[in-house]
């Protein structure tokens, strides 16, 4: 339930939304937005990199979002391309969505995070120091150096850390002496601005680190054309959401590719939005949701499922 109550609490247009929960006995039902675009992971394999003008449209919308949590003071702590979602499939208005906040957690001023979670190549430095220190803790900058890895596989195609890189050098060390390279092949054609917000990301020690905050206000991302293009995405999304919320509900048909997934209570017909598709997740309970115990018992036995309007 760590999800649902972090979604309940957020609304933005880049983090996705969360239409309805239908909580049974054996089911937790999440009702989602339809990100029909997939995973911004799958569109960097597909396309290898992007040029910096596209890189630039979908990490301002990433950061964004961040700006957003990290102002409410929730902390993402899985920030990742399988994380982001792309809600058109129109390539020149990417609609960018952040997703899957189990993981998140709703601190209060002051608080320290203590909790070892995220995935390894994405991991900040203060995380990794911490799983090895009674006394270690990290902030919601943790976030910001994961938008720092973020932008740089954006621009290059290729992650700044990682177990396959030549030379040797572990992983953790990576990461612990920010240990990365702007190889000239693959960033020869990236403007020095680009690759000073990398830097100013990818720093060891979180207080040297941009915040948030600072990350919009940086000359390179605030381009006026690609941020005016952003916020005028930003802001059909906004308008959407609200419309969405106004206009009443009718019976949707349940499609999925594995039915035999599902309860045999489940119902064929659930209420939706009417004016866009939607997803479900089906999140069984009695697995563990991941290490942080803080998140509750149930997690991520995750199914699938588009939900479309019933024609009459």
């Amino acid at each position: 339930m760590n999800e649902v109550r972090i979604l309940r609490t957020v609304k933005h247009p880049c983090i996705i939304n969360l239409e309805d929960v239908i909580d049974t006995p054996d089911f937790l039902f999440i009702v989602l937005e339809l990100a029909e675009g997939g995973e911004l992971f799958e569109k960097i394999i597909e396309r290898t990199k992007f040029n910096e003008p596209e890189a630039k449209l979908h990490f301002y919308q990433i950061a964004s979002a961040m700006q957003y949590l990290h102002s409410k003071n929730i902390c993402h702590r899985d920030l990742k391309p399988e994380n982001v979602l792309l809600c058109s499939l129109d390539d020149s208005r990417p609609v960018v969505k952040i997703t899957d906040m189990g993981m998140s957690k709703l601190v209060d001023l002051g608080t320290v995070l203590k909790t070892f979670c995220g995935t390894p190549n994405y991991l900040a430095p203060e995380v990794i120091k911490m799983a090895h220190s009674s006394f270690a803790s990290y902030t919601v900058k943790v976030d910001c150096w994961s938008l720092g890895v973020i932008l740089y596989i954006l621009l290059s195609g290729t992650p700044p850390f990682c177990n396959e890189r030549q030379g040797g050098v572990p992983l953790r060390t990576q990461i612990l002496t920010a240990n990365y390279v702007f190889y000239p092949q693959l960033f020869n054609s990236v403007s020095e601005p680009a690759k000073d917000l990398i830097r100013k990301l990818l720093k060891v020690e979180p207080e040297e680190r941009l915040s948030a905050d600072e990350i919009m206000q940086h000359p390179w991302v605030q381009d006026s054309v690609v941020s005016h293009t952003a916020k005028s995405i930003m802001k059909e999304q906004m308008d959407l959401q609200a419309r969405r919320s106004f206009l009443l509900n009718k019976p949707f048909n349940v499609l999925a590719n594995h039915p035999t997934n599902l309860p045999t209570n489940h119902p064929t017909n659930l209420p939706a939005p009417v004016c866009s598709p939607v997803s479900v997740t089906v999140m069984k309970r009695n697995v563990p949701m991941d290490v942080d115990t803080d998140c509750g018992p149930e997690k991520k036995s995750r199914v699938e499922i588009n939900l479309v309007p019933q024609t009459d």
